[in-house]
């Protein structure tokens, strides 16, 4: 699967056609008594989960058509031309049902699959997702020496939101925090929430002066949409910068983030402390 997943649209595509092309070549060799008509469905089955539907629909067309030619130089003679015609339509209609079929059953999975990698309140990656994107980025700042920097951010006094204004309010204070985050960073950036009031934030490819720049400009910014609402809370922050050789194991680099995060927290909360491998 992941080899097809891989490969260029037009490689399927290509693939499909020369697969095609010999069921008709061997439909053709073994005569009309023998019905290859299900191995079409190879083809078109793999040319719509990995493509899509048009492609999909568009080698239904060809596979009835070259079944037809097939039949007919295979000698078959029919008692009425419009027979052949209308067996041929038969197949390909059955062709584009499997097709619709198929395609619907990629899509619900793909959209279950997007459901199962965000939080359903926030929309943004949950920790499951997250951890797999910083892996990649941290195999990557590794693999080419490129800087990277995690922040885990906690909601200072948040149980406090949900026991005088009720959970509703909570999960809204959530949303804010989230929106307001994603407005002061990159669209190649990433926040996610990893549970609660927790949150993490991934700059790939920044330094750390410039870490401290946007995030200095995330917590302000927090503080002022909280104050905007009148919710009494605060936001701890620990930064981990790393390049190279030093960003090893993602793990690592979480652990050491959270450990700055509570340090925040255990010398007056709402501050951002950094560090740097």
């Amino acid at each position: 699967m992941d080899f097809f997943i891989e490969k260029p649209k037009y490689i399927i595509v290509i693939l499909s056609t020369i697969i095609t092309v010999l069921l008709g070549i061997i439909d053709h060799l073994t005569g009309y008594e023998v019905s290859f008509s299900i191995f079409y469905l190879i083809p078109i089955i793999m040319v719509a989960w990995f493509t899509g539907r048009f492609y999909g629909i568009a080698f239904s067309f060809l596979s009835a058509a070259i079944w037809l030619l097939a039949d007919f130089s295979s000698g078959h003679r029919y008692v009425h031309y419009a027979i052949p015609m209308w067996n041929s339509i038969m197949r390909m209609g059955f062709f584009v049902i499997i097709v619709f079929f198929i395609t619907t059953i990629r899509r619900l999975l793909q959209e279950e699959k997007e459901l199962a990698r965000k939080d359903p309140l926030t929309g943004v990656p949950n920790s499951r997702y997250f951890y797999e994107i910083f892996g990649r980025e941290v195999e990557r700042a590794s693999r080419y020496d490129h800087p990277v920097v995690l922040a885990y951010m906690d909601i200072d006094d948040f149980k406090k939101i949900n026991d005088m204004f009720g959970h509703s309010v909570g999960d809204a204070l959530l949303s804010v925090a989230v929106n307001t985050i994603r407005e002061n960073i990159r669209i190649t950036d990433t926040v996610a929430r990893l549970g609660g009031d927790e949150f993490v934030i991934l700059l790939p490819e920044t330094g750390n002066e410039q870490a401290k720049t946007v995030l200095d400009k995330v917590h302000n910014c927090l503080l002022y949409a909280m104050r905007q609402n009148n919710w009494p809370v605060t936001f701890s922050i620990g930064v981990i910068a790393c390049g190279g050789a030093q960003c090893k194991k993602a793990d690592d680099l979480i652990r050491l983030a959270d450990n700055k995060m509570y340090f925040a927290k255990n010398n007056g909360k709402n501050m951002v402390v950094y560090g740097i491998l």
